[in-house]
């Protein structure tokens, strides 16, 4: 366990001082990834797996956190305390 924590550190801050600035440009990214799914139509958004409220609340979150936020990490955190809460 203690070597799976050491290697999501180290694959985490891969960039070294450009941490930072990476991750706030993946995020950037990604809100206009989803701003450009919203342009789907729901046939398509249904193919891939996805309904349109649920892309509606990915954007919230992501507008929420903080810019340098690991959104990725984040949302899958957040998604394994509520199916906790669930249990």
């Amino acid at each position: 366990m203690r070597e799976f924590v050491l290697q999501q550190s180290l694959a985490r801050q891969s960039h070294g001082g450009l941490t930072v600035l990476v991750r706030m440009l993946k995020n950037w990214r990604m809100h206009k990834v989803c701003q450009q799914m919203l342009e789907f139509d729901d046939h398509v958004l249904k193919d891939i797996g996805l309904a349109r409220e649920d892309l509606r609340q990915l954007m919230a979150q992501i507008r929420a956190m903080p810019l340098d936020a690991d959104v990725p990490w984040e949302l899958e955190r957040r998604r394994l305390l509520a199916s906790r809460q669930i249990l």
